[in-house]
């Protein structure tokens, strides 16, 4: 038996065991000083059909002072919240980079063809874009360059098996005149580091690229645009799931199911205005102006 194989049958033991013994508590872990967070938590404590208790991480705490949570639902909001979450028995993510194996999503991932678009408005006389990814996001890459090509863009691929790799890959390309006009940071935590970040913003800032990013956080922080979930729907998403496995739902059909997102365009104005761009065919796009 191969190695995915042999994950795939350890994966439905596990998730056969597990459908056998309900959840006991409902936990949601989140960074106390971000208002998309608390947004999640608000509308997940008033959806979710038991009480649950909210954790707030503090910038400088440790993952290992939060569990273990034996027979817990752990709704974890953000990337540093689903680190702490590793170990419990049913982890819910929302507002996650990247989905994770064992976890339940809350939302999707905006198809790319959005997020290109958007960009494409801003700038219609956009034509090469980098994009900076990791092995997290393979799938998804091949999603946006079938998505490029029917849109008329040129992907300038930027792939790296880290956060260090990534910063040399774009410091290669940004380095060649003309070769690019837009970046892409792909929404892959294996790569995205704030040292990425920092840089792609520098470019930005020095020789007017379009940064677009993954969440309104980083628009605010100076990236040009982002397509993100609604946190509020991300939290009444992540309530649903909480309450199919209370029911007693299988966790493989939860899984399995279809859910829908809603997303937002978020444009950094000042960002938007100082690059030149399209602000009024942004607008028409639903834009939000932060």
């Amino acid at each position: 038996m191969s190695g995915a194989a042999s994950a795939a049958v350890l994966w439905a033991v596990t998730v056969s065991a597990l459908a056998a013994e309900p959840p006991q508590e409902i936990v949601v872990v989140k960074r106390g000083d971000l208002t998309a967070h608390a947004q999640v938590a608000e509308e997940f404590v008033d959806h979710c059909r038991v009480r649950a208790r909210v954790i707030n991480l503090d910038r400088d705490e440790l993952a290992p002072k939060l569990g273990p949570w034996p027979g817990a639902i752990v709704v974890a909001v953000g990337e540093r919240a689903l680190d702490a979450a590793v170990g419990a028995r049913y982890v819910i993510s929302a507002l996650a980079m990247a989905p994770r194996s064992g976890v339940l999503a809350a939302e999707a991932l905006p198809p790319p063809e959005l997020v290109l678009r958007a960009l494409k408005a801003a700038r219609p006389s956009l034509r090469r874009i980098a994009v900076v990814h990791g092995p997290m996001t393979d799938a998804l890459m091949s999603e946006l360059q079938r998505a490029a090509v029917l849109i008329g863009l040129t992907v300038v691929e930027a792939r790296a098996a880290s956060g260090p790799q990534a910063l040399s890959e774009l410091h290669r390309i940004a380095g060649v005149p003309g070769a690019i006009e837009a970046i892409w940071l792909a929404p892959d935590p294996s790569v995205f580091t704030p040292q990425l970040f920092q840089y792609a913003l520098q470019l930005e800032i020095e020789q007017m690229i379009p940064l677009v990013a993954v969440t309104r956080q980083q628009v605010k922080s100076g990236a040009l645009l982002a397509i993100d979930a609604d946190p509020r729907a991300v939290g009444r998403q992540a309530a649903d799931l909480a309450n199919r496995l209370l029911a007693g739902e299988r966790l493989a059909a939860i899984a399995h199911s279809q859910r829908e997102s809603a997303f937002d365009l978020i444009v950094n104005q000042d960002v938007a205005r100082r690059l030149g761009v399209d602000v009024a065919a942004l607008s028409a796009q639903s834009a939000r102006f932060e």
